[in-house]
């Protein structure tokens, strides 16, 4: 599955704003609302047995800067443990930055344990910086989902609990997340932050649809570090995690519903425009006809997130009218 780099801030963001509301925020919110640091592990679970490492450069480091929105971020730094500053990139608002390795050597050979250091060019502040401790090494337990066989054939009309071995050392200072994709890696499901100590986390009936394999994700965070005073306004979380991807399977026969058509406009530079209702991750051909007689391909669409999307014709037809369909492809 790939997670674009704001979604893979928003998806730290998410299980971490229950530990912003519990803190104090202060009334002069900084600019950056939160950093963080974070090394991972990747594995993979095909089989009721153990999670295996994941085959391609299982190794990761990421960091993390999301702004609060007060005042835009123009830039922002990481400094690591004996390294010179590299920035981080990013819009403004959201920055992120990932590295991928082998083999845990070759990780902590470039990301060493020890104090990272932020550097944040913002509008409303001067140069602020804060810093982050990584280090100890102490990585949770790969997640290990103990009903793998029953996710395999999941009655999509039924909620459906997915658990996975204790995390061992886990408390409520940790984080555990479940996320559940489609084929074009939007989130179907995900829990709202689960502490440490959580074994399980129910997928609510008729979320997913019948006949489909969604590709699906338990992350076990670690918690190092929390900073809530060096930078006011700002917190900083610094973890060791490791994720276990898994496919859950539903029963029943796919849906495959005809795509729908409404909305049509015709735009002033003369182009024509509607909306069409599909499938996520199913491919559309739009076609043309101007006596029903045949009909050309116009444009080929696979449907986003959601299943809906806007449509429109920028070629100028020669002709009077012209009329449309869409058809769902294989």
């Amino acid at each position: 599955m790939k997670t674009d780099s704001l979604v893979q801030t928003i998806r730290l963001l998410r299980p971490l704003l229950g530990l912003l509301l519990m803190a104090a925020i202060p009334t002069n919110a900084a600019d950056v609302l939160f950093y963080a640091v974070q090394k991972s592990q990747l594995f993979v679970q095909s089989t009721p047995d153990a999670p295996q490492l994941a085959p391609d450069n299982p190794f990761v480091f990421e960091v993390f800067v999301e702004g609060s929105g007060q005042g835009q971020i123009d830039g922002a730094d990481l400094t690591r443990p004996g390294g010179a500053a590299t920035r981080i990139s990013g819009d403004g608002f959201s920055f992120h930055a990932q590295s991928v390795f082998a083999s845990l050597g070759e990780l902590n050979s470039v990301y060493r344990n020890g104090t990272y250091r932020f550097d944040f060019d913002t509008e409303n502040d001067f140069f602020p910086s804060a810093t982050l401790s990584l280090s100890g090494d102490t990585y949770p337990p790969a997640p290990h989902v103990a009903n793998y066989t029953t996710a395999q054939a999941v009655n999509p009309a039924s909620a459906f609990p997915v658990r996975w071995d204790p995390f061992t050392g886990g408390t409520f200072d940790d984080i555990v997340e479940l996320y559940v994709y489609d084929n074009t890696d939007a989130v179907v499901y995900t829990d709202s932050g689960l502490d440490g100590t959580a074994t399980s986390d129910t997928i609510p009936a008729n979320t997913l649809r019948p006949g489909t394999t969604y590709p699906a994700e338990v992350i076990f965070r670690k918690s190092v570090d929390f900073e809530a005073v060096e930078y006011d306004g700002a917190f900083g979380f610094s973890f060791y995690s490791k994720t276990t991807r898994f496919t859950i399977a539903t029963t029943g026969a796919a849906s495959n519903p005809a795509p729908t058509m409404s909305n049509p406009l015709l735009q002033p530079a003369g182009q024509f425009r509607f909306h069409i209702d599909g499938v996520a991750g199913r491919l559309y051909r739009v076609e043309s006809t101007t006596d029903f007689g045949s009909w050309a391909p116009v444009d080929t669409i696979t449907a986003p997130a959601g299943g809906g999307f806007d449509f429109v014709d920028n070629q100028t037809p020669s002709v009077n009218s012209r009329f449309y369909r869409a058809v769902l492809l294989p």
